[in-house]
């Protein structure tokens, strides 16, 4: 684990000012927590290191300038999902977005994010070695040079929720030991088998809204993010969008790959985990904050969402 941390992630480490926080609350006891406050950027990184296998990451960053960050590993593949993100560019240009999918195919160039002054993200992402990937992925998968139009396929998705569910499974997972090991493991192969369905998907059934109607979606995720503590059914949310809950329905399982309604309760599950990790609130006002009128009743959904309580992630 140290070898692959200095190997892979000791420069970045160190660039950023990142220091061992000592423990690794409101992450699993598994892997190691960071801490960054340094002139440039503000945050937290913790990181499961398996040797010079593969890494699954957990950050969440706020940048006090405009700068641009590098990964400098370019042989490696990484299936990232950005829970919260504002101001952020990849190399390519496209914005990042809270829910998409970015996924760094390992093609010899540098993976490359410009970080507007008071920008901000929260993601999680597994990374794997060419050898890894070798070794383990490519009996289920096939060779890397393969499947790497596939695995691009799926970049700046926003549309695979089967990988959101699997990754705040792998949030919210506090095994330690050889338990842990095999959880991510198996958080691996699962990633890349998800990424890998969506492609396909998409290549058979490609998702063509009109920019009108990608937009009237987008804007509702807007305001479902500002307003979680509020009523918002099905019924609310196509009043409010001037269209029925048929044609609501059809553009949001077309824009994000989720019914309206299975799409608020996985932003109030993500919403109430940042809470829980970040906060004092008690669970009840937790609740109160993500729109279930009891307890009991949030306790519930979260539970189905993480296959935990809220009192075991805090």
């Amino acid at each position: 684990m140290r070898n692959k941390t200095s190997a892979t992630y000791g420069d970045a480490i160190r660039r950023w000012g990142f220091s061992p926080a000592g423990h690794t609350l409101g992450y699993g006891p598994a892997g190691t927590l960071f801490l960054c406050d340094s002139p440039y950027a503000s945050g937290e990184y913790w990181a499961y290191f398996k040797q010079a296998e593969f890494a699954v990451n957990m950050y969440r960053m706020s940048f006090k300038h405009s700068i641009k960050m590098n990964y400098r590993n370019p042989q490696h593949i990484s299936i990232a999902l950005y829970e919260a993100a504002q101001g952020i560019s990849q190399c390519a240009g496209r914005d990042l977005e809270p829910g998409c999918t970015s996924v760094y195919t390992g093609n010899g160039s540098e993976f490359e994010a410009y970080c507007q002054r008071d920008s901000f993200t929260k993601a999680i992402s597994i990374t794997v070695s060419p050898e890894y990937y070798h070794d383990h992925l490519e009996p289920h998968f096939g060779t890397l040079d393969e499947r790497r139009a596939d695995l691009a396929r799926a970049d700046g998705r926003i549309d695979i929720p089967e990988l959101a569910s699997l990754y705040r499974h792998v949030r919210a997972y506090r095994g330690i030991g050889e338990t842990a090991d095999t959880f991510y493991r198996q958080a691996v192969v699962q990633a890349f088998k998800i990424v890998f369905a969506a492609a396909s998907r998409i290549a058979s059934h490609p998702s063509i809204l009109s920019d009108e109607d990608a937009e009237l979606i987008d804007s509702l995720r807007a305001y479902i993010s500002a307003n979680l503590e509020s009523d918002l059914s099905c019924g609310t949310l196509a009043t409010r969008a001037y269209i029925g809950q048929t044609k609501l329905k059809r553009l949001f399982k077309t824009r994000t790959g989720l019914a309206p309604n299975a799409y608020v309760t996985a932003q109030r599950m993500e919403h109430a985990e940042d809470l829980l990790s970040t906060t004092r609130l008690s669970i009840e006002e937790i609740s109160e904050r993500v729109g279930y009128r009891s307890a009991a009743a949030f306790s519930a959904a979260f539970r189905r969402a993480y296959g935990s309580s809220p009192s075991q992630i805090r």
